[in-house]
């Protein structure tokens, strides 16, 4: 976090690592020598990895930071597929499986919340989710959801 409580400057750096140093340009530099299987896990190893290391953090951050961090991840996409630019990235991510950022980070988060409500997470999460008793039965309740409350924190 920078000094305006934001996470820009991690993003910023998340940037530089994953395509200024070099990583992507690399692999670009030896991809005519990869099948796509075989530069699938480099960018798995050395690019999404970093994306997707602590990004339920990066929940809530502005369009303009996601967006950076979503053009590595178009980058690195069309690395792998050996696609061009001026073609639409959204056919090229379904192909590889991929959610977009923003969606990656939503969907770890529900991940670590089902983990946490279901007992599959360390406890200190645990105790940050309290189940909430109502006493009237609503839809949610019905269809067998779980109301949950989180704690107000000071920022």
């Amino acid at each position: 976090m920078d000094a305006a409580g934001t996470m820009s400057a991690h993003v910023s750096t998340l940037c530089k690592s994953a395509a200024y140093s070099y990583t992507l340009w690399k692999i670009s530099k030896i991809r005519k020598m990869l099948d796509q299987n075989s530069t699938e896990q480099l960018i798995h190893a050395f690019v999404t990895s970093r994306l997707d290391y602590c990004n339920s953090l990066l929940y809530g951050l502005p369009k303009l930071e996601i967006r950076k961090l979503q053009l590595i991840q178009n980058s690195a996409a069309r690395l792998i597929t050996r696609t061009k630019k001026i073609e639409h990235i959204k056919p090229i991510l379904k192909q590889l499986h991929w959610l977009p950022v923003q969606q990656r980070i939503k969907f770890k988060i529900m991940c670590i919340t089902y983990k946490t409500i279901h007992g599959q997470a360390p406890i200190y999460l645990e105790e940050l989710l309290t189940r909430r008793d109502t006493s009237r039965t609503s839809r949610a309740r019905s269809k067998g959801e779980i109301p949950l409350h989180q704690p107000f924190r000071k920022k």
